[in-house]
């Protein structure tokens, strides 16, 4: 068996674990944050290194400083490679780049180590932190980087930074080339879905080679109304890229409150038809992922994989494009499959070239 790697004399290096309670008071690992370690006498920078998915780190080795000690500090930072795509969480008052030092951090006790390898031990943001939702955010943006990476079958989401802080009111937005802006209560949305949706923006920027489709008469906009085709393609794909990483096709806000999008269609009172409404559009695109059936959604693709290579591989402007590029890239065109899926939320492409005018829809 292979022997563990053996921290030379006069070398140190330090093991441990960083941890937070979550959204829903749970104690989780801090999955790929940046730890840090530094001297316990004047934070002088030793090492940098990452958590894994279960929170754990191994700094080093380094020149162990020796009784001034050591300390580690997790920082709400994660930097996934080759690209290197950095996601970071900073409060603004300390700065807008994704600097280090304008993250939030917690830091251990100070600890003094013979030479060798030592575990410092499992240490936990305290639980109903004033910062404690900004870890809940950076696990938020990272989700949803990973899954695109698992999932998506190439291409990645690209970078992000977020700008929060407790008590913002600065608004709930994505500022094409610049940063995230979430408010103080945006991490209290069940599963994220705030966070991820804005981060979902970024990344529809990012594929797109740093374009944002234009979306006139977006601000503000609502889930269910016809605002404009740009409005309803821009909203509605991030709100679907959401559920899909969460596995839930339902918006939720900071207050609890929920709107399911997979069951509307037809007729659905409050809800306007067509591809303008973003709804209609995250809906559509969740029924051609998802397997259960409702309606005239009968067909799933299984995978995100065609989908993301839509999105990754064409800067879609408005529905209408996603699904030209759709058909010209090979995916399915089974008159019950994915045309239907469009149908039963209102979207009805059936008839002109290259789309199936369907007998059985009703």
């Amino acid at each position: 068996a292979d022997q563990p790697a053996e921290t030379p004399d006069g070398n140190l290096t330090v093991t441990g674990n960083w941890s937070y309670f979550d959204r829903n008071d749970v104690y989780t690992g801090a999955e790929e944050f940046l730890v840090e370690l530094v001297r316990g006498d004047n934070y002088g920078h030793l090492a940098y290194c990452f958590t894994d998915l279960g929170g754990t780190y191994s700094c080093g080795p380094v020149t162990n400083p020796g009784g001034v000690g050591v300390r580690t500090i997790v920082h709400t930072w994660s930097n996934y490679n080759p690209n290197p795509d950095t996601l970071a969480v900073v409060n603004p008052d300390w700065g807008t780049t994704n600097a280090i030092a304008n993250t939030f951090s917690a830091q251990t006790g100070v600890v003094a180590f013979a030479d060798g390898t030592h575990d410092i031990g499992a240490w936990y943001v305290f639980n109903d932190d004033s910062y404690e939702r900004a870890y809940w955010t950076q696990r938020d943006i990272n989700d949803v980087w990973r899954y695109i990476l698992f999932n998506g079958g190439g291409g990645v989401a690209g970078p992000t930074t977020v700008q929060w802080k407790l008590s913002s009111t600065d608004g709930t937005y994505y500022n094409p080339g610049g940063n995230v802006h979430m408010m103080g209560v945006d991490p209290l949305s069940p599963l994220g879905v705030v966070a991820k949706h804005e981060y979902g923006h970024n990344v529809m920027y990012n594929i797109y080679g740093n374009y944002m489709p234009p979306n006139p008469n977006c601000n503000p906009h609502t889930i269910q109304a016809a605002l404009s085709a740009g409005c309803g393609w821009t909203e509605g794909w991030t709100e679907f890229l959401t559920s899909v990483v969460n596995n839930s096709p339902t918006f939720y806000w900071p207050s609890g409150a929920s709107l399911d999008l997979e069951y509307p269609t037809w007729g659905t009172p409050g809800w306007d038809n067509g591809d303008w409404p973003e709804g209609r559009v995250a809906g559509a695109l969740w029924d051609i992922y998802d397997s259960n059936n409702d309606g005239d959604d009968t067909y799933s693709d299984g995978t995100f994989v065609n989908l993301w290579d839509v999105s990754y591989n064409a800067n879609d402007n408005v529905m209408a494009d996603f699904w030209y590029h759709w058909l010209v890239r090979g995916h399915s065109t089974v008159s019950w499959g994915p045309i239907m899926d469009l149908y039963q939320n209102t979207i009805n492409y059936r008839g002109g070239p290259l789309n199936d005018d369907f007998n059985n829809a009703q």
